[in-house]
């Protein structure tokens, strides 16, 4: 009876040490826009939330991503916004505040016996009432965050439109960059 007690605890911890919850919630108020974040990757791809472009305030953990079924994952979140084709653990649609979003993506592929890393930080300015997509790109050797606007196109179409300028300066969030994930 003791040692089934013991198994039954230590498989509980394994198990809620793999759930994430996020403590992110969306603005009920204000200008706000939605926003789809997408990680394609299969191993767990996290996306940080912070309040400047240093990445030195506000650290918020908004979810965890990745293509594939798995515990370590944030809850499926869907908003309606056109265009969805992924994986429901792929992408999460939320709304967030109008103006100035700081973000930082950190995930990696397994390539072979090595593990490629990729933390990439990225800003953007969403306008309210407006749709966005956030893609994180890891495929060796790219790294990086595509941004698009999604609008449409007349009657039931959309489309992509990619927006320039989103980068945050290379030396952004550099203290994150050496962090291990």
């Amino acid at each position: 009876m003791k040692a089934r007690w013991y198994t039954l605890a230590i498989l509980g911890a394994l198990l809620g040490g793999c759930v994430s919850m996020s403590a992110y919630r969306d603005p009920e108020s204000g200008p706000r826009a939605r926003v789809r974040f997408v990680a394609d990757t299969w191993d767990v791809s996290v996306l940080y939330k912070y309040a400047d472009a240093e990445c030195k305030t506000g650290e918020q953990e908004m979810m965890r991503l990745h293509a594939g079924s798995s515990f370590n994952r944030s809850p499926p979140r869907r908003l309606g916004m056109p265009l969805w084709q992924f994986h429901d653990n792929e992408a999460q649609e939320v709304y967030v505040t109008a103006g100035p979003f700081y973000g930082r993506f950190e995930g990696g592929v397994d390539a072979g016996l090595t593990t490629f890393t990729c933390k990439t930080p990225f800003s953007f300015a969403p306008e309210a009432g407006h749709d966005y997509e956030v893609r994180f790109v890891v495929s060796p050797p790219k790294c990086g965050v595509e941004i698009a606007e999604i609008r449409s196109t007349g009657g039931s179409e959309s489309i992509r439109v990619p927006m320039a300028g989103n980068q945050l300066p290379p030396d952004a969030c550099m203290q994150h960059r050496l962090r291990l994930l």
